[in-house]
């Protein structure tokens, strides 16, 4: 649920314990390509983090996340980026309010999504276009929280999320006048993670199941309904947290250990009919895999630590950059479309010492191309 990953996520990045460098992971194939610390504006009181990014252009990025009050209640927060610098924007919120899921379809309609942080969590979603941010009305009235939202234009976007009763996949979509809720069989606690479209009749969403032994689960929309993916088994109590569709018939889905253990890292890919999947070699598992986003079927960065680059059909392994005297990692990245080789990621940190939580963002840029002895392929 979206308020326990909250809570989760503020536990682990509380400065206590700094994350493990590179020399901390076993050796294996590594590709530096560049990563560069983009400065956000801090908020007053210090404690913020970004959980998703959208970039409509290289000139227009979006992120969202938390910021908390001097009252010490949450509220949304979110950041815009014109290509050279990261500014606050304004937004209706209602205290309590987190944002976990940012998409645009265009540079005047993106869709971010969250929870009220609540004992009896509800989903909130606020829509920018182009000029201010309004709130959302007509999302379900469930119990629960929307993660993750892909709009392939004003006219079409998914949600997703769990409801906080069942804990139960909450789906929701946008026709380009209202948002409708979708229903249908599930198992019981199953949650939804990641979502991502490709066009309106094909969006690929995925998470995990409490009840499933094979945890990880996915749907397929098809322009009308949802329909359950059959997934390869892997060992390990493996979860899926994002996903990226770079075209109708390819999707790459990240995932790792539900209980924590980050022993079962995975990374999954469908081809348009059959999913195919490999647990990762250790050096590239890493600490966490948040987040996925894809220029094209063979170029992909993925957000962890260490962070993941799909290049030349190979994956590898890449660290980001850490402000000087600080601990933190990115949770999000996107990959501007008219941007070749460029990709914004985000996050947060804290300086080692304080357990303050401060946004984090920073552009990666792919290395040209020439393949790496030892790495593994993707398929």
């Amino acid at each position: 649920m979206l308020v326990v990953a909250l809570l989760s996520g503020l536990l682990m990045w509380s400065g206590l314990v700094g994350l493990p460098g590179p020399a901390a992971h076993a050796a294996g194939p590594l590709v530096t390509g560049r990563w560069q610390v983009a400065p956000t504006p801090s908020a007053p009181t210090g404690w913020s983090m970004l959980e998703s990014v959208a970039c409509a252009s290289a000139t227009q990025c979006i992120a969202v996340g938390s910021r908390l009050t001097a009252e010490g209640t949450w509220r949304p927060l979110a950041q815009r980026r014109d290509g050279s610098a990261w500014t606050t924007m304004q937004m209706p919120a209602e205290d309590g309010e987190t944002l976990s899921g940012v998409s645009c379809g265009s540079a005047t309609f993106c869709v971010a999504v969250g929870a009220v942080a609540d004992m009896y969590a509800w989903p909130v979603a606020a829509r920018w276009d182009g000029h201010a941010w309004s709130t959302v009305t007509g999302l379900s009235d469930d119990v629960g929280g929307l993660s993750a939202v892909s709009c392939v234009s004003a006219r079409f976007c998914a949600a997703v999320g769990t409801t906080g009763q069942d804990f139960d996949p909450l789906m929701q979509t946008w026709d380009g006048t209202r948002w409708r809720a979708e229903s249908f069989g599930t198992w019981p606690e199953d949650e939804l993670a990641g979502v991502s479209c490709a066009s309106a009749t094909s969006c690929m969403a995925v998470g995990h199941s409490g009840s499933n032994q094979n945890s990880m689960i996915a749907l397929h929309w098809n322009g009308r309904s949802w329909h359950w993916q059959k997934l390869p088994k892997l060992p390990g109590d493996v979860g899926l947290t994002a996903v990226a569709c770079p075209s109708t018939r390819r999707c790459v889905a990240v995932g790792g250990d539900q209980r924590g253990r980050n022993t079962s890292a995975a990374i999954l890919t469908w081809t348009g009919k059959r999913w195919h999947g490999r647990v990762l070699p250790a050096w590239l598992r890493g600490d966490a895999l948040t987040g996925i986003s894809c220029r094209s079927a063979t170029q992909c960065l993925v957000a962890g630590w260490p962070a993941l680059v799909l290049r030349d059909g190979a994956w590898l392994s890449t660290w980001p950059a850490q402000p000087s005297g600080s601990s933190g990692g990115v949770d999000g990245v996107d990959c501007p479309p008219t941007r070749a080789r460029q990709c914004v990621a985000v996050g947060l940190y804290n300086r080692l010492g304080s357990d303050v939580l401060r946004t984090l963002a920073e552009v990666y840029t792919f290395p040209l191309s020439r393949r790496v002895a030892g790495a593994p392929s993707a398929s």
